[in-house]
């Protein structure tokens, strides 16, 4: 009988559950491209671009649905992201599931190496 008592109690409380699935794009070479989506519960929450030259690009901010945020800033290897909910903010790192390809981006005889790189996170109870 306890043990249902209990287990009544917990389901009327109730208990916090998120997943967020974060993706990044990283393109390296003549330029710079970052692309990351955040989606939280199975909703996009973020979803957006920067371009450029230099290393301005190496932080920045994606643009987000009113009541988040998402910054981030590139790393050797994958991004630190922080990412900002009406319920808090979040930093983590995003750096699973790593899958590059590489390619001649000048062309001919030219010897440049551009990369796009993808990266996968899951967090927080996926």
């Amino acid at each position: 009988m306890k043990f249902n008592t209990i287990l009544a109690s917990l389901s009327a409380v109730g208990y916090a559950s998120a997943c967020l699935h974060t993706y990044i794009s990283i393109a390296r070479g003549l330029e710079i491209i970052v692309y990351m989506s955040t989606y939280d519960n199975g909703v996009t929450t973020c979803e957006g671009h920067r371009e450029g030259e230099g290393k301005g690009l190496n932080h920045g901010d994606i643009h987000c649905k009113d009541g988040y945020s998402l910054h981030y800033d590139l790393q050797a290897d994958g991004a630190l992201a922080t990412y900002g909910t009406p319920h808090g903010t979040y930093t983590y790192t995003v750096k699973d599931q790593k899958q590059c390809t590489y390619s001649n981006c000048c062309g001919g005889n030219i010897p440049c190496t551009c990369a796009t790189c993808e990266y996968k996170s899951s967090n927080f109870g996926c």
